[in-house]
């Protein structure tokens, strides 16, 4: 039997290796349909499961034996959490945006994140998402750019939902990002001379 883990994935998780086999069809047909429930998990009361279910949903097609011990690992890791729950707690909301920029899939295109909390990162998400960017990025700067674009996008539907159910939303939404440059275009606008030209609308709907 497997053992109940306390972490849903290993350091590995991204790790490709290519003497790992490709499942047969009947264990790729397996694969397909648990990774399936954990995305299902991952979008509705298990916000920790959210970059693993990105991961198997790039690897649906094609998942190898590898992939299919990451998969049991969660299920080890549902094992062993069966006690966690979701606590709420009224408050401002607070986004967290994030991209893996040093860690780059195959294709060259990045992980982005977001989270938004409310209060404090005490309590349980709000709401999350994980997704690969549908480009690849020039750089760190652009990358980190198009993560806090989507993720503001989002913010603003939350902020009428806070509204809705009684959590008024007095304050603009702190946005935590921890790219320098970032910062300052999304505070200052580009001033570097052409260098964001190609993602100007985004940088001007995020200054905006």
């Amino acid at each position: 039997g497997d053992v109940p883990a306390q972490v849903p994935y290993g350091a590995d998780l991204f790790t490709t290796r290519p003497e790992s086999k490709l499942l047969d069809v009947a264990a790729k047909k397996r694969f397909a349909s648990l990774a399936m429930k954990v995305h299902y998990l991952a979008s509705r009361s298990r916000p920790d499961l959210k970059l693993c279910a990105s991961h198997f949903s790039m690897k649906i097609l094609n998942p190898d034996e590898d992939d299919w011990l990451k998969l049991r690992r969660v299920g080890c890791y549902l094992l062993g959490t069966l006690d966690r729950g979701l606590v709420f707690a009224p408050g401002d909301l607070v986004l967290r945006a994030q991209v893996d920029a040093s860690n780059l899939l195959p294709d060259g295109k990045a992980l982005m994140g977001y989270t938004f909390y409310l209060g404090t990162q005490a309590t349980a998400p709000f709401a999350t998402r994980c997704s690969k960017h549908k480009s690849v990025p020039t750089s760190s700067t652009h990358a980190e750019l198009m993560a806090l674009f989507r993720s503001l996008k989002d913010l603003l539907p939350h902020r009428r939902l806070c509204a809705e159910i009684g959590i008024s939303q007095g304050l603009p939404t702190k946005c935590g990002q921890d790219n320098q440059s970032t910062i300052k275009i999304a505070e200052k606008g580009s001033g570097f001379a052409g260098k964001t030209k190609h993602f100007a609308p985004a940088l001007f709907w995020v200054s905006e």
